[in-house]
């Protein structure tokens, strides 16, 4: 066998495979054909199946898409990242979680999955990058805030959450800045490891390489400081969180704005900063609690809008970069350099949509009704009924990646939660 998309991936292409069996019919005229396998003996009944099937709504068939990136073992649920190659990333089962559970009424199922992400929790705050055991990337634990967020956002109890999941949300936070806070209160990480979700390496490189302190990162630091300066207990522990979210949000904006630019920094370390536009920044406007006003929100959306936003979500970089490649085709080096220099995410339609809504509204629906629907004629046409991993920054922004990737599929759906609630 010969397989034309590996050979264009650059790996190896011919396979020889042994076939058991090669069976052929040939119907003239109307007629009936019926295969059964049984491992135990002959079929006695055949199953009857109906002539039609009443169509789904999309939303109803990405609910299905959904159920096949759950699995379990004697450990307790998982969330698989993607079909057919990814395993059960700590990053993208955080991401992936309300979308996947709380947008379908699965509450319960939340709570199973992150039960069993406890139980890998090391002794410094940590979640696996990939479960069961490698901890690599440092923003694990932020993403777990971020599905305890989205989780009080779409009508939990803050008191309950916090009785919940308060003290091992005070063991990530006193983690963070035991190990990475500085004196002015933002997160700093190194180049390598890769420490965020842009974590594409070539030869032991990063494809591109972000240091000291990340916008994203210390978007969703701010957002759980200010949490538990809300609903901590004590009013002591509220005063120091309050203290420190406070110190976060004085440096937060010298650390990150120009007015100049019109939008945020990805990066900071020192004198140096990347200026390349990024949807990273889009989350420091996305988040429930915000570490910029609403005029540098606005700001921020009118440049993910001009340079980002495609019909299948959000380019990782501007077109206008030298950095930028709108395709993701070629040898493996090729590919993993496009990953996050202009290739599309949907995943990132979700924090988009938080923006988007937290600015406007229910002004907003039109243009977030018109994204989701707009994924429903491509629902077939890569992974069969399933929302691709990436698609290509250039039109016609080709599928690309993993046919079916679990954060695709679920920011798709938390979108479908809050509009159905304007």
């Amino acid at each position: 066998s010969y397989y034309p998309r590996e050979a264009e991936r650059g790996y190896e292409a011919t396979e020889t495979l042994y076939a058991a069996e090669c069976w052929e019919w040939r119907l003239h005229g109307p007629g009936t054909i019926r295969i059964a396998l049984s491992l135990n003996g002959p079929l006695d009944a055949w199953p009857s199946l109906p002539a039609e099937v009443p169509d789904l709504s999309f939303t109803q068939a990405l609910s299905q898409a959904a159920e096949q990136f759950f699995f379990s073992d004697t450990e307790g649920e998982y969330i698989l990242a993607g079909h057919p190659w990814f395993g059960a990333w700590g990053r993208d089962t955080f991401i992936s979680l309300p979308g996947l559970t709380l947008a379908r009424g699965q509450e319960e199922r939340f709570h199973r999955i992150m039960e069993t992400a406890l139980r890998y929790l090391s002794p410094d705050g940590r979640f696996p990058t990939i479960f069961p055991d490698a901890y690599t990337a440092e923003d694990t634990g932020l993403w777990w805030g971020w599905a305890i967020l989205q989780y009080l956002r779409m009508g939990a109890d803050p008191a309950q959450v916090y009785r919940r999941y308060g003290e091992v949300l005070h063991q990530v936070v006193v983690g963070y800045l035991q190990r990475l806070a500085g004196e002015d209160g933002l997160l700093r990480v190194p180049a390598f490891p890769p420490a965020s979700w842009m974590d594409a390496v070539m030869e032991g490189q990063p494809a591109v390489p972000r240091q000291g302190a990340l916008v994203e990162l210390n978007a969703l630091w701010y957002a759980l400081l200010r949490f538990l300066a809300e609903l901590s207990p004590s009013e002591g522990a509220r005063w120091r969180w309050d203290l420190l979210a406070r110190r976060v949000l004085a440096h937060f904006k010298p650390a990150f704005w120009e007015k100049n630019r019109g939008y945020l920094a990805d990066w900071r370390e020192g004198p140096l900063a990347s200026w390349q536009i990024r949807p990273n920044q889009l989350f420091a406007a996305a988040l429930p609690y915000r570490p910029i006003s609403d005029k540098i929100a606005e700001l921020i959306l009118e440049t993910v809008e001009k340079h980002l936003l495609t019909p299948r979500g959000l380019r990782t970089l501007s077109p206008g970069d030298p950095a930028y490649r709108g395709l993701y085709e070629g040898p493996p080096a090729q590919r993993d350099y496009a990953y996050h220099n202009g290739t599309v995410w949907p995943w990132l339609l979700g924090p988009y949509a938080d923006a988007k809504l937290a600015l406007w509204g229910e002004a907003a629906k039109p243009a977030l009704q018109a994204l989701f629907v707009g994924f429903e004629s491509v629902f077939y046409a890569y992974g069969w009924g399933q929302v691709a991993e990436i698609y290509d920054g250039d039109a016609p922004h080709a599928p690309r990646g993993a046919p079916a990737q679990a954060w695709s599929v679920a920011e798709l759906l938390r979108i479908a939660f809050h509009l159905k609630r304007l």
